[in-house]
């Protein structure tokens, strides 16, 4: 079932984020620089999750009421259920994924649309742009 992150999950959801970002950005400095901002990112989003015997093992970070700033999942199986929840929420939602990431694939297969590729200013690498529409 997913629920909107509470109050006492946030630092929890924060360092899972960091975790995510980690692997994904190999320059020490520029990550400690990038992962500085998330938690005021994260204090005006609105965050959903998924628990699994009180552990939360999958999130969706909203912010500006339509980009999806993070997707973080255990399966693709909770990643459709995850993103088929979002979908009932917003009317439009956009995300960037880094090129080579299985989120790729995963996007497409829930109802985004590949918009184009683009150039991570802040960390200066290749990602794709994607989007889904309400009709």
């Amino acid at each position: 079932m997913v629920t909107l992150m509470t109050i006492p999950q946030t630092k929890t959801v924060l360092n899972l984020w960091k975790e995510d970002l980690k692997k994904q950005i190999n320059d020490e400095e520029l990550f400690k620089s990038y992962s500085e901002d998330l938690g005021s990112v994260i204090g005006h989003a609105n965050v959903y999750i998924i628990e699994d015997g009180g552990t939360i093992t999958d999130y969706a970070i909203i912010v500006e009421g339509y980009y999806l700033a993070a997707l973080n999942y255990a399966s693709n199986e909770s990643a459709k259920i995850l993103l088929d929840y979002v979908k009932t929420k917003y009317d439009e939602i956009q995300i960037d994924v880094l090129k080579e990431n299985e989120k790729n694939q995963v996007l497409l297969d829930n109802q985004f649309t590949f918009i184009e590729e683009t150039t991570n200013e802040v960390l200066g690498i290749q990602e794709n742009a994607y989007e889904f529409l309400k009709i």
